[in-house]
């Protein structure tokens, strides 16, 4: 989509651009593109290890991933 090619942009030009990361996990996320939106978001806990919603976005995509695994 869109969305994700400008925030990949966004992202390769400023990598530690925290908002940008969330924000494109969560585009991943959303089009279920589950391991790519892991990335993202482990890719901004390197940059702010204390980032809450980093954290919490990660939590629920490893579950989705590990349920999805286990069906």
């Amino acid at each position: 989509s869109l969305a994700i090619r400008e925030l990949r942009t966004l992202v390769r030009e400023n990598p530690s651009l925290v908002p940008a990361r969330l924000k494109l996990g969560k585009a991943f996320y959303d089009s279920h593109q589950i391991p790519e939106a892991i990335e993202q978001w482990e890719n901004a806990l390197r940059y702010d290890p204390t980032n809450s919603i980093a954290r919490d976005f990660l939590r629920l995509a490893q579950t989705v991933q590990v349920t999805s695994l286990n069906e």
